[in-house]
């Protein structure tokens, strides 16, 4: 309530609520994580098929965030019930809110330049992280 009451932009809000669901979305893998430990004591195999659910819970949870989202009014429409966008992909939707967030800043090159840098160190991290659980377990 209190985001909502101190910021007046609709595409704000509407990011607000992707990081919220996506903070929701964590814990939830953290508790299925504390649960299925058992499993993964007993059979390794069962690590591969927690990564494999969890990319598909990611992919899933997030277009339905976007399809069943809260209803947040954009002040220059009128009121409807059923909007005309409510069957969009959310991963375009998404990347557009980010542009405008950082548009409005002013910070936009050094954004970029920062994000593409840290995904690509990112992805060699979980790169060299997968390798090595893989030649481990082999081993």
């Amino acid at each position: 309530m209190v985001w909502y009451l101190s910021s007046a932009d609709y595409q704000l809000a509407l990011l607000f609520n992707a990081l919220m669901f996506g903070v929701a979305s964590f814990a939830a893998q953290v508790i299925v994580r504390r649960y299925y430990g058992p499993l993964i004591r007993r059979s390794p195999r069962h690590r591969q098929l927690l990564r494999v659910w969890f990319l598909l819970y990611a992919f899933v949870g997030i277009q339905m965030a976007w399809v069943l989202r809260p209803f947040i009014g954009n002040p220059r429409l009128p009121v409807a019930f059923f909007r005309a966008e409510a069957w969009g992909n959310a991963y375009v939707v998404v990347a557009q809110l980010l542009v405008h967030a950082v548009n409005r800043t002013g910070t936009g090159s050094l954004f970029w330049k920062w994000t593409i840098g840290s995904t690509l160190l990112l992805a060699l991290i979980f790169a060299g992280f997968y390798l090595y659980h893989v030649l481990r377990e082999r081993h």
